[in-house]
């Protein structure tokens, strides 16, 4: 093997990584959200009626990417089957026209900023988190399927 073969290969190997880590940066580039949901809250203070005890679902989105996105429509998915969960493709849908304490969605969301609303959490609904899976989805402008977190039951 002469020098010329040896430079040839630490080309070739360097130019195939230098490629591999364009397509890596290219795929996780743009708009990444992180949501956190807390189900179960009971607001207090602030002018709030000690006997108001009515549940609230919390949900908190962050964009932890590199660009900006629109937030779209909020809403809820509920799987009956493991094959509605498997497949993504729920038996219930609801969207939330307007959460409470939040924005007016469509917003826009910059990079690090966060979104937080709340939603009351029905009896039909807390019964649905209970007994079968119960899905928190939010659609927005850097993808064309909803971000969704799964609702923990308790």
């Amino acid at each position: 093997m002469t020098l010329t073969d040896v430079l040839a290969l630490i080309g070739a190997f360097t130019g195939s990584g230098a490629l591999l880590w364009d397509i890596f940066k290219w795929f996780n580039s743009g708009a990444r959200l992180r949501m956190n949901v807390s189900p179960n809250i009971i607001l207090v203070g602030n002018g709030f009626p000690l006997q108001d005890e009515s549940k609230r679902i919390s949900i908190e989105i962050t964009n932890v990417g590199h660009r900006k996105t629109t937030l779209v429509t909020l809403g809820f998915r509920c799987d009956t089957n493991l094959w509605g969960s498997l497949t993504g493709k729920g038996s219930l849908f609801f969207a939330v026209p307007q959460p409470e304490f939040a924005k007016q969605l469509p917003v826009l969301l910059d990079v690090g900023e966060r979104w937080v609303g709340l939603v009351t959490q029905t009896e039909e609904i807390e019964a649905m988190i209970k007994d079968q899976r119960f899905f928190i989805t939010m659609t927005h402008s850097a993808s064309a399927k909803p971000f969704t977190k799964r609702v923990k039951r308790y």
